[in-house]
């Protein structure tokens, strides 16, 4: 059974002569760019389907609002990099968001996949247990004073007790409530190899540490017959920054989507754009990637 296609855009539309100079320079990134916003976009719109549209299954509110809340995240982090790059500039801040949108997009995917009510509600308590930790430290300092409470104390006790109230968890339900799988575990569940952990965990964590690899690449430069010094602020997105989270996040919205509508329906009637974004990409990468796999001489 098929539905009528969902309103998204299309993909930017890429004139021959654009292509032909792309293509002799690999020089694709004017045409990532719209890709990648283009795909935010579609992000942005699909989030914001409503739960009562005829073809939307019957999904837990709180489901709902997490699986929405995390691909919002993703499109936000996505369009916060089109801001920032629009110049050709901060690869290295792209690198610290893209880390963020992997994690959210691998989570997304996997809540998906899982289709596990008990996992919802790990995710729910996961990150909610170190503010239930905060409020035991100030639980106890109100303690020590004999009961006297300050203004900031009950301001944050207030805060941590909303938090609380919108899981639909008691605190001791969500400290008894196992933590979330390994990030690797998860990644697992999704039929990724260890190679995938290797890039997007620890490799991608270089950025948000500041190791000495993310360093070196992005706020050193290195004379080898010389010294070290600071690097300049010119640090220009590649090429794959843009191509690696445009194939993460079209995967993502169609498994979120699948995940969403009803079993008689099929996504790529659904919404056929995102194959159309899907194979533009595809095209794109198939070009960047000539030669690479040849035979070094």
């Amino acid at each position: 059974m098929t539905l009528n296609p969902f309103h998204l855009p299309s993909p930017p539309p890429i004139h021959d002569d654009q292509w032909k100079e792309a293509d002799r320079t690999k020089n694709f990134n004017p045409i990532l760019f719209e890709v990648y916003k283009h795909i935010g976009t579609i992000g942005v719109i699909c989030m914001q389907i409503q739960p009562e549209s005829r073809a939307i299954r019957d999904i837990n509110p709180k489901h709902w609002a997490l699986l929405t809340a995390l691909l919002n995240r993703c499109c936000r982090l996505m369009l916060s990099n089109i801001a920032l790059s629009h110049s050709g500039l901060h690869a290295e801040t792209l690198r610290i968001l893209e880390r963020c949108i992997t994690e959210s997009a691998i989570n997304i995917l996997w809540l998906c996949r899982k289709d596990d009510p008990s996992l919802f509600t790990r995710y729910l308590a996961d990150g909610t247990k170190n503010d239930i930790e905060l409020r035991e430290v100030i639980l106890d300092n109100i303690t020590k004073r004999g009961g006297t409470q300050l203004v900031i104390e009950e301001r944050m006790l207030l805060s941590v007790d909303r938090l609380v109230r919108s899981t639909g968890l008691t605190v001791e339900e969500i400290r008894s409530v196992p933590n979330l799988p390994h990030f690797k575990q998860r990644l697992e569940a999704l039929d990724f190899d260890d190679g995938y952990y290797l890039v997007f965990q620890k490799i991608g964590s270089h950025s948000i540490h500041g190791t000495w690899p993310d360093l070196l690449k992005y706020y050193l430069e290195w004379d080898e017959e010389r010294s070290f010094r600071p690097s300049d602020h010119d640090a220009r997105p590649h090429e794959n920054q843009y191509i690696f989270i445009c194939f993460l996040m079209i995967n993502t919205i169609r498994s979120f989507l699948s995940y969403i509508i009803m079993p008689k329906y099929n996504v790529d009637d659904f919404a056929p754009q995102l194959k159309q974004t899907h194979d533009l990409l595809r095209r794109i990468n198939e070009s960047l990637c000539e030669g690479d796999f040849e035979e070094t001489t």
